[in-house]
């Protein structure tokens, strides 16, 4: 990162106008397609619009940082390491491996390239970033991923672990009940490391292409069996694949708008609770503060806007307060009717039931003894 004067742009808004939005948007009328309707859609809306219109841009003296340009990365690093770097990066290819960078703190590298390099999963692609042998990304390397770390192991993996072999040994290293790991990649398989605040290559006088396999872990990530694949083939096959995913990713910013666009087109009434969800994971927390920088808020707002248009498209298909309102009358009514029907039922039941026959003289049954015994004999 490159140190520097300059002016810090901030977006300070009303906070208030947030912890609105989400009140409406934690309430399950918001996701529910059959209980929005249009007034409750417009009302959040204008919520939305009026957290942006009270946006207000302060800029302000500060000391700011950015990444360097791939010139300066180059520059920083000087063309002897990089010649170092290139030369290490061709020898191991031609020796049918991959290369793997493994942030660390630079004062665990000289350990790790002795005893190995330990993880709490057998899978590289967790803590390791994959690079090729025509490398160009010294500004990644200058500003490491994970918490910038300045460190570099470089691992070795040969092909023949993609589909035979393992890499990883079983240990036990607990450091807590919470901290543990189980998995090492010994040190022939570390080439060495770099020391980027040194700009310095340091090679692993460990390190040897041939490997005892033994007893070794295939890799979680990277391992898929294949009988009768050997290590040319592979070559052959990584080249290619390599070779199709360049051709893929050389998309014009107009066709990745055109493909977002065209997905956008295909609205389905079942995205609209996913939609409201997203919407509230965008404000979620936002009412604790009351800016953001200009990268977070350029982000922020061009989201927000993508969702808003999307949410635009379903209007047509949510009913209006009136619509809901005379539904809700109409089912109330059809209930009470329904329990009315079910009363009248009940009472006809009772009617036409046979214990209740008009026809039959009370008193004359009384006299034979009918009603002591259907009615009265529980008094005996």
């Amino acid at each position: 990162m490159i140190e520097y004067d300059g002016i810090e742009k901030i977006y300070s808004y009303n906070k208030e106008i947030v912890a609105e939005i989400n009140r409406k948007l934690s309430k399950i009328e918001y996701r529910d397609i059959s209980l929005c309707t249009q007034e409750r859609i417009k009302e959040l809306i204008a919520n939305i619009n009026s957290f942006f219109d009270s946006t207000k841009l302060i800029e302000r003296k500060a000391r700011l940082k950015r990444y360097e340009t791939p010139e300066e990365a180059r520059e920083y690093f000087g063309e002897q390491f990089i010649k170092q770097f290139t030369d290490l990066l061709n020898t191991l290819d031609k020796q049918d491996t991959s290369v793997f960078l493994h942030g660390t703190g630079t004062e665990n590298c000289p350990s790790i390239c002795e005893n190995g390099l330990k993880s709490q999963l057998p899978n590289l692609l967790t803590t390791s970033l994959p690079v090729e042998k025509n490398f160009r990304g010294y500004v990644t390397l200058r500003n490491w991923p994970h918490r910038g770390l300045e460190g570099i192991v470089i691992l070795a993996i040969p092909y023949e672990c993609y589909y035979r072999e393992g890499i990883w040994t079983e240990v036990s290293d607990k450091v807590s009940d919470f901290d543990r790991y189980d998995y090492k990649i010994t040190p022939d398989f570390i080439a060495g490391y770099i020391d980027v605040n040194q700009r310095s290559l340091i090679l692993n006088s460990k390190y040897n292409r041939n490997h005892n396999y033994d007893g070794n872990l295939p890799d979680a990530g990277i391992f898929s069996e294949i009988s009768d694949m050997d290590n040319e083939r592979f070559r052959e096959m990584k080249e290619k694949n390599l070779a199709s995913a360049t051709e893929e990713g050389m998309y014009t910013e107009n066709q990745i708008n055109e493909e977002e666009s065209n997905e956008e087109d295909k609205l389905e009434l079942d995205a609209f609770p996913q939609l409201m969800q997203n919407l509230q994971e965008e404000f979620a927390g936002r009412d604790y503060y009351d800016s953001m920088d200009e990268e977070q808020y350029k982000s922020f707002s061009e989201r927000v806007t993508s969702k808003l248009k999307i949410l635009q498209k379903f209007m047509p298909f949510l009913k209006t307060d009136a619509q809901l309102l005379l539904e809700q009358e109409i089912k109330e009514q059809q209930l009470a009717q329904a329990r009315e029907e079910a009363i009248q039922e009940s009472d006809d039941d009772w009617l036409s039931s046979d214990s209740w026959n008009s026809d039959i003289d009370w008193w004359e049954e009384k006299e034979s003894g009918f009603i002591e015994d259907k009615v009265g004999s529980h008094n005996k």
